[in-house]
């Protein structure tokens, strides 16, 4: 019989997601976000610690503002009893047949309608000519040498999409790589990717989605001192 101190769980700690053990558990073993991502645009901010990042990777690497023990019990974002609950009321209020009044000769009675004001505008700017266009001469930016981003353990770290490991350049083989060629698109609760179409609305899931590409690393290009 296995020791449940044994059994190796994962971590559903936004930010965490690590592998741990009874045995090896403990007061500051995890270190995660609390709160939950909010995703505006390309803006992704975290609610517990106001951390914000546009790029996708950094986001994902911002380090958690809390320490505690793991667990393997699914967070659940609050306030979302009481949304369904609104939302099931809402349906029920909109489902509810209206009574419309007649008038004595039995007709319906409609709102009389304001009148409409005609705009000209659209029509006047149709005549007038466009002003000319001034033509600039663009200045060539000066090419940006670039070069890979090395971590603190001396090893390059992978750029690709739901990957974003580090490697050494020595064992980056065919395979090794697992990763989503696409970006991550959120749209109200949703979140999918564009690549393969995968999709969830809870955010574990989301991150705990297959990837759907396989090939080598590609290392994290940052700017040349």
């Amino acid at each position: 019989m296995t020791d449940s101190s044994e059994v190796v769980k994962t971590c559903r700690h936004h930010g965490c997601g690590k592998k741990y053990t009874d045995a090896t558990n403990g007061p500051e073993a995890c270190r995660y976000h609390p709160g939950w991502p909010v995703f505006q645009d390309i803006k992704k901010t975290w609610t517990c610690c106001g951390a914000v990042k546009y790029d996708w990777d950094e986001f994902m690497q911002i380090p958690g503002c809390a320490v505690g023990e793991h667990t393997d019990v699914k967070p659940v974002k609050p306030g979302v009893g009481q949304a369904k609950a609104e939302d099931q009321a809402a349906s029920v209020q909109s489902s509810t047949p209206q009574r419309i009044d007649t008038n004595s000769s039995g007709l319906v009675t409609m709102p009389s309608s304001a009148p409409v004001r005609i705009d000209t505008t659209e029509k006047e700017s149709k005549n007038t000519p466009a002003p000319a266009l001034s033509v600039e001469k663009v200045e060539e930016k000066p090419q940006v040498e670039m070069k890979p981003l090395v971590t603190p353990s001396g090893k390059y770290r992978c750029c690709h999409v739901g990957c974003g490991k580090e490697y050494d350049p020595e064992d980056n083989v065919e395979g090794c790589c697992h990763y989503h060629d696409g970006k991550p698109v959120f749209h109200d609760l949703k979140k999918e990717w564009s690549c393969c179409g995968a999709r969830s609305y809870d955010w574990d899931d989301f991150m705990a989605l297959p990837k759907c590409k396989t090939g080598k690393h590609e290392p994290k290009m940052v700017k040349a001192a």
